[in-house]
């Protein structure tokens, strides 16, 4: 598409670079221009009237790309197609059809590498897949608009207007409707290249070219070809450019191929005079004002003639049929409500679905299902990386099941205690026994002390009594001799008692004897033991004096309180 041979011949002036040189600025984007390299990617799906987003990824793909530079996109559409090229559509429709044809024969053939050649012949970008692009734009907030009739005049008319800083597509005829600033060649990483028409005049290859006029440009896009017109057989863009700059008229340029042999056309001059009315008159829509406008304004005074006009430069509608077409509600060539491609075919799918009715006897159920609670998204939201919400943990409430049972007051007590106490229980320091365990070892080595029974009794009335100040709280110390001589053990004023002084004696190796005996017949409860050899009880409050009394031999038999003889920790 585009003036034949143009782009070559202006690569003095390409300024080749990336997306990064329009950061913070807004560009036209030809969109038809982008569906078209896209289909490569899903041509069998849209020929056969398959469901598919692969189109649709493409364009959001790129989209990422421009956001991802800094540049802001504005989408154009093409709209309806102008009258003058019906002829031209129906003949690329009949070829596309064919192709079509052919690829589904391959296809039953097995030949699935040359049915994928036809597929591509007979792939077309339409108005319904341009209405799925749409949806998503709507939901990613990015204007666009749909042209009355074709996408270029539209894309530079917005450039005039200051609306755009310049435009992305790779259409040549954008230089001809009067682009000042196209940047073509666009690739995935964001390479590019620029081409400025204030850089006209550093062409080499076409002498003076910044001194042609926009008329001039126009005539020799005509001559060599463009979209309105096939041109003139053996005339390329340089001979073009010769020819008019030195004859700088159509009437003398085509005397003078004709004096060279060059065919020309019957109705050349038919097609130079559409195609120069459609490069300057075409329909355009302000997005601002929502109005119907031409690329350039009438002349005051012209024989022009209005019927033409409109064949070549689109039909006049009432403006509210241009709103909703430009905007993207209603279908450009039918005006029918437009619905995207992927949303059709899901209702036509779900309409070709037949239920089975369900037998009389059998009773209906309803499936109740949840919905998810998800947002919806479009995909590009699906394509960027997301991090998951962090959701706040909420505790489950658990309900412990009670047992009645019949506690006592204590019991009760306790378990008030332990169910607002921590999880693992803690000993309190007033369980901690105070008093070491007791240790077998003191018992002599070669002995073995039967379990129920010693040979050895202890008589209590010539026993020396030993105690601790832990003993005394004892009862059954305080019903002892040594509570009936009227010793008072007890601190009444709270003040602490003064430490015993049997706490301080000497142990010596006969003391140890009779108290490792002591133990022995304390701990075997039917002890018969008939004599022992013991010391003379003497008063614990009284300091001893003199040599230890001598042992003496006693029959009695009794038992003693081992605590009696317990140390104190």
């Amino acid at each position: 598409m585009g003036v034949t041979g143009l782009l070559p011949n202006l690569k003095e002036i390409q300024q080749a670079g990336t997306l990064e040189r329009y950061r913070g600025t807004t560009l036209a984007i030809d969109t038809y221009g982008w569906l078209h390299r896209s289909v490569v990617s899903c041509a069998h799906e849209l020929c056969m009237d398959i469901p598919t987003k692969k189109y649709i990824n493409s364009i959001l793909k790129k989209i990422e790309m421009l956001q991802h530079f800094g540049v802001t996109p504005y989408f154009v559409f093409d709209g309806a197609s102008l009258p003058t090229k019906s002829e031209t559509n129906l003949e690329r429709k009949l070829k596309r059809q064919q192709a079509r044809q052919q690829a589904e024969t391959y296809m039953k053939q097995g030949n699935s590498k040359l049915a994928f050649k036809e597929f591509m012949k007979a792939a077309s970008v339409t108005h319904a897949m341009a209405k799925s692009i749409m949806v998503e734009l709507d939901n990613l907030g990015i204007k666009y608009v749909v042209a009355p009739y074709e996408a270029d005049p539209q894309m530079v008319y917005l450039e005039k207007l200051g609306i755009v800083d310049g435009i992305l597509s790779e259409d040549s005829d954008l230089l001809v409707f009067g682009c000042r600033r196209l940047i073509t060649k666009l690739k995935d990483d964001g390479t590019c290249v620029e081409i400025n028409r204030d850089d006209f005049v550093k062409v080499r290859s076409i002498p003076y070219l910044g001194s042609y006029t926009a008329e001039q440009i126009r005539l020799v896009a005509m001559l060599s070809g463009c979209d309105y017109t096939k041109g003139v057989g053996g005339i390329g863009i340089k001979s073009a450019f010769t020819l008019v700059r030195k004859y700088n008229n159509l009437q003398k340029i085509t005397l003078a191929l004709q004096s060279e042999g060059k065919q020309i056309p019957q109705d050349f001059k038919y097609q130079i005079d559409c195609a120069n009315l459609a490069f300057q008159y075409q329909k355009v829509f302000h997005p601002e004002s929502q109005k119907l406008m031409t690329l350039n304004e009438y002349p005051e005074r012209h024989d022009l003639d209005m019927e033409v006009v409109e064949l070549c430069c689109g039909k006049s509608l009432d403006n509210e049929t241009y709103i909703r077409l430009c905007n993207g509600e209603i279908n450009p060539n039918t005006h029918e409500l437009l619905v995207s491609r992927e949303q059709s075919l899901a209702s036509l799918k779900s309409n070709s679905m037949t239920l089975k009715p369900a037998p009389s006897d059998a009773v209906a159920t309803t499936a109740n299902r949840s919905r998810s609670d998800i947002p919806k998204r479009s995909i590009i939201d699906m394509l960027s990386p997301t991090t998951p919400e962090k959701r706040p943990f909420k505790r489950p409430n658990v309900v412990y099941k009670t047992h009645d049972m019949k506690l006592s007051p204590t019991i009760k007590k306790i378990h008030k205690l332990t169910s607002s106490s921590p999880a693992e229980g803690i000993s309190s320091k007033f369980f901690i026994k105070s008093t070491p365990e007791f240790d077998s070892s003191m018992l002599s080595d070669s002995s073995e002390v039967p379990d129920n029974s010693s040979p050895l009794k202890v008589n209590t009335a010539t026993e020396e009594d030993v105690v601790t100040d832990e003993d005394i709280k004892d009862n059954e110390y305080y019903e002892s001799s040594i509570n009936s001589k009227g010793f008072e053990l007890s601190d009444d004023d709270g003040e602490e008692i003064e430490e015993s002084p049997v706490k301080t004696t000497t142990t010596t190796e006969e003391y140890v004897t009779r108290f490792k005996a002591s133990l022995r017949e304390r701990f075997m409860c039917d002890s018969t033991y008939a004599a022992s050899t013991i010391l003379k009880p003497h008063d614990i409050n009284v300091p001893t004096k003199g040599p230890p009394v001598k042992a003496t031999t006693t029959s009695t038999t009794t038992t003693i309180d081992i605590r009696q003889f317990a140390f104190k920790r």
